[in-house]
């Protein structure tokens, strides 16, 4: 069986627009999810930056779980950190932009 590979994002952190659907959450509960592997050191760095600042968030691993896959290709992803928050999308990661659309969130 032939796997694709997932690559990490490099470069500059792209934010954008996302459609509501996919990794959407009920009224409530946590607005940020993390599509990411164990091995991207992006994705770390998500977590570490969630953890000090005290984020909620779920994350999905696209290697260890089936569906979190499938959703990860449902959004059109290409690489890890895929990052959603709220209605804003971000692929890659920048501590300062994650600030800015946490705070636009409310979180």
């Amino acid at each position: 069986m032939v796997k694709d590979r997932i690559q990490s994002y490099a470069g500059d952190a792209q934010v954008s627009k996302r459609n509501v659907g996919v990794g959407t959450k009920p009224q409530g509960a946590v607005q940020v999810t993390l599509y990411s592997t164990s091995w991207c050191g992006y994705c770390r760095q998500a977590r570490q930056h969630f953890a000090k600042r005290g984020v909620r968030y779920d994350e999905r691993d696209v290697e260890a779980s089936a569906a979190a896959r499938r959703e990860y290709h449902q959004l059109g992803a290409r690489g890890v950190p895929v990052i959603l928050v709220g209605r804003q999308r971000m692929d890659g990661f920048d501590a300062a932009r994650m600030d800015r659309l946490l705070k636009a969130e409310g979180l």
